[in-house]
Order: structure tokens, then C-alpha cells, then sequence
């Protein structure tokens, strides 16, 4: 006795499971090292991958539903958490040809408890600082507006590594009386690629051997 197979499109399948290898492949850590902005775009092949599983199989909306209420979760935490930074400052290291081999942005963060103009807050920052920089080692994601490619939309964030953070100085009472002063984050950023090496060349151009200030950054 044979078996309908009804409700199933191998075509939408075969359109799937295409999407969701070339996603797979252009996921090595190679490729996202190396071809950052590649990567980001293909890892957008997801719509296509979840899109046409549903369509080869229905019960794959069933499987849809958690990634996508966790995903929508995590771009309205990331939305909520992004602020315009407009005194990001940067200084280029030892140019090489014309190219720096590091740059250092100084990017401020919020006030603690939102005591500016800023209604956002980093309460992180208001944590004893006797148990070290509790920046150091996290991730924060930098967009630069002025040389996303889709800045129009609003441009693509890059994610890095903090190397730190230091006090501002001439503010407040530099947590002498107990209100924490400003700080900002270090993020070291090496000219690898065509985005880190068009920040890195703009940055030495402005600077001139000094700090350069770097706008369009959140």
C-alpha cells in the first residue's frame, strides 16, 4: 500500500536546505574574520532558509516560533541599548604607507542614572571599581554612519572587542563624593579590512598626529 506524502513541497525544500548550507558556509570563522560584511549579509539568507521550510513542510511554523520571539527579544534590547555617541574621539598608531596599524577609539558612555541630557545609563559603570574595569573583555557593537554601505537604513553594526574603559576628566567630582564620573570605552581596532582600513585612513587624515574626532558614531 503506498503513502501519500501531501502538505510537502520538495521544491521549497531544495531552496531551504541551498540557503541554509551556503548560511553554514559563509559562517567559518575565517570568513567572518576576514569578510565581515560578507558574512552579515549572507547570515540574512535566515528569512530565506526559515522562510521556505515552512513552505516545504507547515509544521516547520511550530519550530519558527521560539527563534523568532527570541530574535525580535534581541533587536529590541540591542535598539533600546544603542545611543548616539557624538564625542567619540579617535587617535591613529604608527601609520604604515599611509595606513595606521591601530587606531584607539575613546567612545563616552551615558551618565550613571541618566544625570544628562542622555535619558540612558550605564549602571555598570557604578559598580566598585576595586574589583577591576568591569568593561574589559565585553563587546560592543560600533556603527559608523558616514561609511556603513546601507547607511541609509541605519548601516551595519560591528561588533568589538572593549579593551577598557578610563574616567573623563573634569566631570562631576570624578567620583570623589560618591557620584561616579563618566567614562569611556577603549575599543583598539587594527586595519584588517575595507571598513577597519577606510575608518583607519580617515581617522589619520583628520587627525593629523592627534585626536581626531570621529562623527556618525553609535
Amino acid at each position: 500500500v503506498g503513502r501519500r506524502c501531501d502538505g510537502i513541497s520538495n521544491l521549497a525544500g531544495l531552496i531551504a536546505w541551498a540557503a541554509g548550507l551556503l548560511l553554514a558556509l559563509l559562517s567559518f570563522e575565517r570568513v567572518r574574520r576576514s569578510r565581515y560584511l560578507l558574512f552579515i549579509q549572507a547570515h540574512q539568507l535566515h528569512y530565506l532558509f526559515f522562510g521556505f521550510t515552512c513552505a516545504h513542510w507547515n509544521y516547520g511554523v511550530w519550530y519558527l516560533i521560539p527563534p523568532v520571539v527570541i530574535y525580535a527579544a534581541d533587536v529590541i534590547l540591542r535598539d533600546c541599548g544603542t545611543y548616539s555617541c557624538t564625542n567619540a574621539t579617535a587617535r591613529a598608531h604608527a601609520a604604515q604607507g599611509g595606513t595606521p596599524s591601530m587606531i584607539t577609539l575613546v567612545l563616552p558612555a551615558p551618565a550613571v542614572g541618566g544625570n544628562s541630557s542622555n535619558t540612558l545609563a550605564c549602571p555598570v559603570f557604578g559598580a566598585a571599581t576595586d574589583a577591576g574595569d568591569v568593561w574589559a573583555g565585553t563587546t560592543v557593537y560600533l556603527r559608523i554612519s558616514s561609511l556603513s554601505p546601507l547607511r541609509a537604513l541605519g548601516g551595519w553594526a560591528h561588533p568589538f572587542t572593549v579593551a577598557g574603559s578610563v574616567a573623563l576628566q573634569n566631570d562631576g567630582d570624578g567620583g570623589i563624593n560618591g557620584t561616579p564620573a563618566a567614562r569611556a570605552l577603549l575599543v583598539h581596532i587594527a586595519p584588517e579590512r575595507g571598513w577597519s582600513r577606510s575608518l583607519s585612513r580617515a581617522v589619520a587624515k583628520a587627525a593629523g598626529g592627534a585626536d581626531a574626532h570621529v562623527p556618525g558614531v553609535s
